[in-house]
Protein backbone atom coordinates (compact mmCIF):
# COMPACT_ATOMS: atom_id res chain seq x y z
CA UNK A 1 0.00 0.00 0.00
CA UNK A 2 1.18 3.52 -0.65
CA UNK A 3 0.40 4.71 2.84
CA UNK A 4 2.13 3.17 5.83
CA UNK A 5 -0.99 2.93 8.01
CA UNK A 6 -2.47 0.34 5.62
CA UNK A 7 0.59 -1.94 5.55
CA UNK A 8 0.98 -5.23 7.36
CA UNK A 9 4.66 -5.63 8.13
CA UNK A 10 7.04 -7.42 5.80
CA UNK A 11 8.18 -9.53 8.73
CA UNK A 12 4.58 -10.65 9.33
CA UNK A 13 4.11 -11.53 5.67
CA UNK A 14 7.44 -13.39 5.84
CA UNK A 15 6.30 -15.35 8.90
CA UNK A 16 3.15 -16.32 7.03
CA UNK A 17 5.06 -17.94 4.14
CA UNK A 18 5.99 -21.23 5.88
CA UNK A 19 2.38 -21.58 7.02
CA UNK A 20 1.21 -21.27 3.40
CA UNK A 21 3.73 -23.85 2.24
CA UNK A 22 2.55 -26.21 5.01
CA UNK A 23 -0.96 -25.87 3.59
CA UNK A 24 0.09 -27.13 0.17
CA UNK A 25 0.91 -23.97 -1.76
CA UNK A 26 3.92 -24.70 -3.99
CA UNK A 27 5.35 -21.21 -3.99
CA UNK A 28 4.72 -17.68 -2.88
CA UNK A 29 4.98 -14.86 -5.41
CA UNK A 30 5.81 -11.42 -4.03
CA UNK A 31 4.60 -8.58 -6.26
CA UNK A 32 4.91 -4.85 -6.02
CA UNK A 33 5.85 -1.71 -7.89
CA UNK A 34 9.52 -0.71 -8.19
CA UNK A 35 9.00 1.87 -5.44
CA UNK A 36 7.85 -0.85 -3.04
CA UNK A 37 11.16 -2.73 -3.04
CA UNK A 38 11.97 -1.53 0.48
CA UNK A 39 8.60 -2.79 1.76
CA UNK A 40 9.13 -6.17 0.13
CA UNK A 41 12.73 -6.51 1.33
CA UNK A 42 11.69 -7.28 4.90
CA UNK A 43 9.32 -9.98 3.72
CA UNK A 44 11.87 -11.52 1.38
CA UNK A 45 14.50 -11.50 4.14
CA UNK A 46 12.09 -13.08 6.63
CA UNK A 47 11.33 -15.98 4.30
CA UNK A 48 14.79 -16.43 2.75
CA UNK A 49 15.03 -19.92 4.28
CA UNK A 50 12.16 -21.01 2.03
CA UNK A 51 14.45 -20.51 -0.98
CA UNK A 52 13.01 -21.77 -4.26
CA UNK A 53 9.44 -21.48 -2.98
CA UNK A 54 9.72 -17.67 -3.13
CA UNK A 55 9.39 -15.81 -6.43
CA UNK A 56 10.38 -12.14 -6.29
CA UNK A 57 8.49 -10.13 -8.93
CA UNK A 58 8.77 -6.76 -7.18
CA UNK A 59 9.23 -4.15 -9.89
CA UNK A 60 9.18 -6.83 -12.59
CA UNK A 61 5.58 -6.75 -13.81
CA UNK A 62 3.42 -4.36 -15.77
CA UNK A 63 -0.21 -3.90 -14.76
CA UNK A 64 -1.15 -6.56 -17.33
CA UNK A 65 1.56 -8.87 -15.98
CA UNK A 66 0.30 -8.37 -12.44
CA UNK A 67 -3.22 -9.23 -13.58
CA UNK A 68 -1.88 -12.43 -15.17
CA UNK A 69 -0.07 -13.40 -11.96
CA UNK A 70 -3.20 -12.76 -9.89
CA UNK A 71 -5.42 -14.66 -12.32
CA UNK A 72 -3.15 -17.71 -12.07
CA UNK A 73 -2.79 -17.56 -8.28
CA UNK A 74 -4.41 -20.01 -5.92
CA UNK A 75 -4.74 -17.26 -3.32
CA UNK A 76 -3.97 -13.55 -2.97
CA UNK A 77 -3.20 -12.06 0.44
CA UNK A 78 -2.80 -8.30 0.41
CA UNK A 79 -3.24 -5.06 2.27
CA UNK A 80 -6.13 -2.86 1.15
CA UNK A 81 -4.67 -2.18 -2.29
CA UNK A 82 -5.28 -2.55 -6.02
CA UNK A 83 -4.00 -6.16 -6.27
CA UNK A 84 -6.60 -7.26 -3.72
CA UNK A 85 -9.40 -5.70 -5.74
CA UNK A 86 -7.95 -7.18 -8.94
CA UNK A 87 -8.19 -10.61 -7.30
CA UNK A 88 -11.87 -10.01 -6.54
CA UNK A 89 -12.52 -9.01 -10.16
CA UNK A 90 -10.68 -12.07 -11.45
CA UNK A 91 -12.51 -14.40 -9.00
CA UNK A 92 -9.22 -15.44 -7.39
CA UNK A 93 -9.54 -16.50 -3.73
CA UNK A 94 -8.28 -13.66 -1.57
CA UNK A 95 -7.86 -12.27 1.90
CA UNK A 96 -7.60 -8.54 2.46
CA UNK A 97 -5.95 -7.17 5.59
CA UNK A 98 -7.49 -3.97 6.93
CA UNK A 99 -6.54 -1.59 9.69
CA UNK A 100 -7.54 2.06 9.44
CA UNK A 101 -9.87 1.66 6.47
CA UNK A 102 -13.26 0.05 6.93
CA UNK A 103 -13.69 -3.17 4.93
CA UNK A 104 -17.47 -2.65 5.06
CA UNK A 105 -16.91 0.39 2.83
CA UNK A 106 -13.81 -0.49 0.79
CA UNK A 107 -13.42 -4.23 1.29
CA UNK A 108 -13.51 -7.02 -1.27
CA UNK A 109 -16.74 -6.48 -3.21
CA UNK A 110 -19.46 -8.86 -2.00
CA UNK A 111 -16.90 -10.97 -0.12
CA UNK A 112 -17.08 -9.86 3.53
CA UNK A 113 -15.44 -13.10 4.72
CA UNK A 114 -12.44 -12.27 2.52
CA UNK A 115 -11.55 -9.28 4.68
CA UNK A 116 -10.18 -9.17 8.17
CA UNK A 117 -9.64 -6.14 10.30
CA UNK A 118 -7.43 -5.56 13.27
CA UNK A 119 -9.22 -6.14 16.58
CA UNK A 120 -10.51 -2.82 17.88
CA UNK A 121 -9.72 -0.90 14.69
CA UNK A 122 -13.35 0.09 14.31
CA UNK A 123 -13.09 2.03 17.58
CA UNK A 124 -10.66 4.49 15.99
CA UNK A 125 -12.28 5.49 12.70
CA UNK A 126 -9.98 6.94 10.09
CA UNK A 127 -10.79 8.94 7.03
CA UNK A 128 -10.35 6.95 3.83
CA UNK A 129 -7.39 9.01 2.65
CA UNK A 130 -5.66 9.51 6.01
CA UNK A 131 -2.23 8.86 4.53
CA UNK A 132 -0.46 9.69 7.79
CA UNK A 133 -2.48 7.18 9.83
CA UNK A 134 -0.46 5.03 12.22
CA UNK A 135 0.13 1.39 11.37
CA UNK A 136 -0.73 0.35 14.94
CA UNK A 137 -3.99 -1.29 13.93
CA UNK A 138 -2.34 -3.26 11.12
CA UNK A 139 0.35 -4.54 13.47
CA UNK A 140 -2.42 -5.83 15.77
CA UNK A 141 -3.28 -8.42 13.10
CA UNK A 142 -1.35 -11.54 14.10
CA UNK A 143 0.03 -14.21 11.82
CA UNK A 144 -1.99 -16.76 13.81
CA UNK A 145 -5.25 -14.86 13.16
CA UNK A 146 -4.49 -14.66 9.43
CA UNK A 147 -3.76 -18.40 9.32
CA UNK A 148 -7.01 -19.12 11.16
CA UNK A 149 -9.01 -17.01 8.69
CA UNK A 150 -7.25 -18.67 5.74
CA UNK A 151 -8.11 -22.10 7.09
CA UNK A 152 -11.76 -21.04 7.31
CA UNK A 153 -11.74 -19.59 3.79
CA UNK A 154 -9.93 -22.51 2.20
CA UNK A 155 -11.95 -25.21 3.92
CA UNK A 156 -13.71 -27.28 1.28
CA UNK A 157 -17.43 -26.67 1.07
CA UNK A 158 -19.35 -29.88 1.80
CA UNK A 159 -21.22 -31.30 -1.19
CA UNK A 160 -24.96 -30.80 -1.15
CA UNK A 161 -26.87 -34.11 -1.38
Amino acid sequence: SRWPGKRWSGASFGALVPRLLERGFDRVVVCGAPGEADQAAAMLAACAADGDAIVDLVGATSVGGLLAVIEGAGLVIANDSAPLHMAVGLDTPCLGLYGPTDPAKVGPYRLPRSAMRAPGAEATPTRYRAIGASDTSMQAITVASVVQRLDELLEPTPATP
